[in-house]
């Protein structure tokens, strides 16, 4: 089945930046449009959230380029990955759960849900979407955002670090979009630092999602 295919791709690339290409590879899918229409009924279905990239001189998503896929549900997301792996639903979640960096890949799907009901509480609407707001971003030298969101009119850059120990150059991204001049403050997502910067705030990422 091709959907279980999209599905398990999905479940090797989640978090990471991912084109359509590289999504079709090792499935039966045979194009890109194929690809986008396996990926639009999961969206649809509200079992994964699609991030595209940033345009800054758009200031509009490039859809052609590469993207970030989330799911939307932790549970949906453990189902699904057994489905498509023909396991136990149980013991694969126990399994996956015993290593620290996929539950960091967890967090950073759990930040992009709320983010999401974070914009759509501040427009509410049947037609609410919000691939004209949030966003991943990259700098020319490579460096990457996780989330840039499209809040009252300015943009904030956000990076998810769920680890102890958050050096300096965990916040060069968040600076190099910040000299774009449409950012006044930026957040990193921690395991548990809280501390406040010359132009971002550190804070865990409980508190953090409290706060979106």
């Amino acid at each position: 089945m091709v959907l279980r295919q999209i599905v398990r791709r999905i479940v090797e690339t989640f978090g990471t930046t991912v084109t359509l290409n590289s999504l079709r590879q090792e499935t039966g899918v045979s194009s890109h449009h194929a690809t986008v229409t396996y990926i639009g009924f999961l969206r649809d279905s509200y079992v994964v959230t699609v991030i595209h990239k940033l345009n800054r001189n758009r200031n509009a998503p490039v859809v052609r380029d590469s993207r970030k896929v989330h799911f939307e549900d932790l549970f949906m997301f453990h189902a699904l990955r057994a489905w498509a792996l023909g396991r136990d639903p149980r013991q694969e979640a126990l399994n996956y759960l015993s290593e620290t960096d996929r539950i960091a890949k967890l967090i950073e799907s759990v930040v992009a849900n709320h983010l999401v009901r974070l914009l759509f509480n501040y427009q509410p609407s049947a037609q609410f979407d919000y691939t004209g707001q949030l966003f991943h971003w990259q700098s020319a030298n490579q460096r990457q955002l996780d989330f840039v969101a499209w809040v009252r009119e300015s943009y904030v850059p956000i990076k998810v670090k769920y680890q102890t120990r958050v050096s300096s150059d965990d916040a060069i991204p968040i600076i190099d979009f910040q000299k774009g001049e449409k950012s006044a403050c930026g957040i990193i997502l921690t395991k548990d630092s809280l501390e406040e910067k010359g132009s971002y705030v550190q804070t865990p990422v409980h508190l953090g999602l409290v706060l979106i």
